[in-house]
């Protein structure tokens, strides 16, 4: 328990360092591998440490901490272009876990890297729909279109050039953390 516990800090504290690299980018929206790393959290420590993880970051964030991507304070996600997007990477970290929790025993299979690249996918595809959605309640002048062309569109070759690192780097990380928790 005591190390799972210490990779789930391990986690909160990469995602929280990792929101000091960043790419600024359209409608205060940056670039960052926060993304990523929430997934991978769900992907190596499970749906509840690693969505454990990813709430702490949230809650650091919330009570005061730069880590919403230089930001900090609830406002964040209650107000900001970003929050649609803070709420999805607790999701994502879930449904990465969820995916990857009855799998992961196969490492040297096609099938496990199937799940891993789905997980990925899948985790991507609901920060996203959190992000639009979030965006869309605090623009509801834009269309749908307008949304996902200012949301969506440009952020895609940096989703997909983070998605096609995560998938090795979790398929890699994953047996040896499993490994060292039990």
């Amino acid at each position: 328990m005591s190390k799972k516990l210490t990779f789930t800090a391990l986690f909160s504290a990469l995602i929280c360092a990792s929101s000091f690299i960043q790419i600024p980018f359209i409608a205060g929206i940056p670039l960052v591998l926060q993304d990523v790393l929430c997934i991978i959290a769900g992907i190596v420590l499970g749906p509840m440490y690693g969505t454990l993880s990813v709430l702490i970051f949230l809650l650091l964030g919330c009570l005061g901490l730069p880590v919403f991507s230089g930001k900090a304070g609830i406002s964040v996600i209650l107000q900001g272009p970003t929050g649609g997007f803070l709420i999805g990477y607790l999701v994502a970290a879930f449904v990465a876990g969820m995916i990857l929790l009855f799998t992961w025993k196969k490492q040297n299979s096609v099938i496990h890297w199937f799940f891993i690249s789905l997980a990925v996918v899948v985790s991507t595809i609901i920060i996203y729909a959190f992000g639009i959605f979030r965006f869309s309640v605090l623009f509801p002048a834009n269309s749908f279109a307008e949304n996902l062309t200012i949301v969506l569109i440009p952020f895609l070759p940096g989703t997909l050039v983070k998605s096609a690192i995560a998938i090795p780097f979790a398929k890699k990380i994953l047996p040896t953390v499993k490994n060292y928790l039990e």
